[in-house]
């Protein structure tokens, strides 16, 4: 599976007017375009940054950082809506219980189903992304509105080989802890492009090629060819919704674990 790697604009009391007013002109902007009339936008369930156990740094971009979800610590919600006692998850689910990764999860169970599944066979299935706690004054007003746009749009897009958002934050959308939850990504086209070339190289190498060999070369190319038409079929659907994805490089292209 190959990736490209309804929020409401409720400005915290650290939040300026200026930002506030440029973030509701930049998702209004993003709501009027072609793919909010034709697409209607998912719900999806929020979580607090301390219901999150998170691993390892996958990536830092320009504004944003992504981190591995590891574990999970719902707290339960009583009657009256406050906080009780937290309920701890991340053991290793059986695969076959968990439903398709391509399922959009029904918001009242969402919660708890992302905390049992966090783990597939040792391997967390979803990771975060947030802003950069080293991001420079100067970038915080435009990371806090770059991920409130992207936040938004995944509420609609729908496609196989876009990546799926699971959660967001509970909260205000402009503040600078704002998070989403994504599907965990392992490798990306960089990491694929490595991997054909050594492996065109080993069996270039042999001079007296077999069956096997030729094979092995036709099924590398197919996979080329098969990750070159997921691409081609993620953008003409984006294309398709008036969307130009401006940020296109191998580093920003993944691999999920199927």
């Amino acid at each position: 599976m190959y990736y490209l790697c309804a929020l409401n604009i409720m400005p915290s009391s650290d939040v300026d007017e200026d930002l506030a007013k440029a973030a509701t002109k930049a998702l209004e902007d993003v709501e009027n375009g072609k793919i909010f009339k034709e697409k209607t936008k998912k719900e999806f369930p929020s979580f607090k940054r301390s219901e999150l156990g998170l691993g390892p740094v996958l990536g830092i971009g320009g504004f944003c950082t992504v981190k591995e979800i590891s574990a999970t610590k719902l707290q339960k919600k009583s009657p009256t809506g406050d906080s009780t006692t937290p309920e701890e998850n991340g053991k290793d689910e059986d695969q076959e219980s968990q439903p398709d990764d391509d399922d959009h999860l029904d918001v009242a169970s969402a919660r708890e189903t992302i905390a049992k599944q966090c783990l597939r066979k040792g391997d967390a299935r979803y990771a975060i992304k947030r802003l950069r706690d080293d991001l420079p004054k100067t970038f915080i007003t435009r990371g806090i509105i770059d991920l409130a746009v992207e936040a938004k749009l995944l509420t609609v897009l729908c496609h196989p080989n876009i990546i799926k958002m699971r959660g967001l934050a509970e909260g205000d959308v402009l503040r600078h802890g704002y998070f989403v939850i994504l599907d965990r990504l392992y490798g990306t086209l960089v990491d694929k492009m490595d991997e054909w070339a050594k492996e065109k190289k080993i069996h270039n190498k042999i001079i007296f090629k077999t069956k096997s060999n030729k094979n092995h070369l036709h099924e590398l190319l197919m996979d080329q060819m098969v990750t070159a038409f997921d691409l081609a079929a993620a953008f003409r659907y984006l294309h398709s919704m008036n969307l130009v994805y401006r940020d296109i490089k191998p580093e920003n292209i993944g691999f999920d674990v199927r």
